[in-house]
């Protein structure tokens, strides 16, 4: 499932999407994946989850398999 998490930065308010299961997002719009995604308020995107894991750091987007 996506979390949608309101967030302040610097004075700005923005939301940050994120899985709970540790998975990618795809941003609908676009296709684009991101592990986490961070947008100004009101947000203009969607996102999906998707099937795959979200890469652990010092791996590549290749070794992933998410390239």
């Amino acid at each position: 499932m996506i979390i949608a998490e309101k967030i302040n930065v610097k004075g700005k308010e923005l939301v940050r999407h994120e899985s709970d299961s540790g998975k990618m997002i795809r941003q609908i719009e676009t296709g684009r994946e991101y592990a986490s995604a961070v947008d100004v308020i009101p947000c203009k995107y969607t996102y999906e989850e998707t099937d795959k894991d979200v890469p652990r750091k010092g791996v590549t987007a290749d070794e992933a398999g998410t390239a």
